[in-house]
C-alpha cells in the first residue's frame, strides 16, 4: 500500500520492506529524492491497515525519525522531489490531509535568505481534527531586511481541531 502511493506519486526514492501483514505493512530505510542529499530520509514507517465493511483503510501511520529538508526558493518553501504532492496547482483551498498520523523525534532544516532554523515535532492524532504534539524551533540567527534576531527559540504546544492548527507557547529572543 506504502510502495504503491509512492510509486503512483512518482516521487523518486528507496526504501525497505520490514513486513506486510493484512493489518499492518512496515518499510524502513526511506529516502526521497537524491541519496546523496535526500530530501527527506524516514527510519521506518509502520501503516496500519483498518479492516471494515467496505474493506481495508489507511489507518494510523507512524513515522519513525523523519528528517526534512525544507529550503525557501522564490518565496516559499521546497520539499524538493515532494513539491508535486504538495503544490498540486489546485485552486481549491489548502487543506491538511486527512490521515491519522503519530510522529516519533521528526526534525527539519529550514533554510533561506533570512539564515536556517532547526525543528523538532512529535505528536499524533487526526491531521484535520485531534492531532495533538510538540513542536520546538531554534534559529541562531535570522534576518529579515534590516531587523535580525539572533538565539531564537518557539517551544509549545501544537493541536489541529476542526482543520484549524493552534499553537501555545513563548518566542524568545536573544536579541532583537
Amino acid at each position: 500500500l506504502i510502495a504503491g502511493q509512492i510509486e503512483q506519486a512518482g516521487v523518486p526514492g528507496t526504501y525497505r520492506v520490514e513486513s506486510i501483514g493484512a493489518r499492518r505493512q512496515v518499510l524502513r530505510d526511506i529516502v526521497v529524492g537524491d541519496p546523496e542529499r535526500p530530501d527527506l530520509t524516514i527510519a521506518r514507517v509502520e501503516a496500519d491497515i483498518d479492516l471494515g465493511w467496505t474493506g481495508p483503510a489507511l489507518g494510523r501511520i507512524t513515522l519513525y525519525r523523519p528528517r526534512l529538508r525544507a529550503p525557501l526558493r522564490d518565496g516559499r518553501l521546497s520539499f524538493g522531489s515532494l513539491d508535486p504532492l504538495v503544490y498540486t496547482g489546485s485552486k481549491e483551498p489548502f487543506r491538511l490531509p486527512d490521515l491519522d498520523l503519530a510522529i516519533r523525534d521528526g526534525r527539519a532544516l529550514v533554510s533561506g535568505p533570512f539564515g536556517a532554523a532547526g525543528l523538532k515535532l512529535e505528536g499524533e492524532g487526526a491531521l484535520r481534527d485531534g492531532f495533538a504534539g510538540i513542536v520546538a524551533i531554534a534559529a541562531p540567527g535570522v534576518r529579515l531586511g534590516d531587523c535580525a534576531a539572533s538565539r531564537a527559540t518557539l517551544y509549545g504546544a501544537l493541536s489541529v481541531g476542526r482543520e484549524r492548527p493552534r499553537f501555545s507557547g513563548p518566542l524568545r529572543l536573544r536579541g532583537l
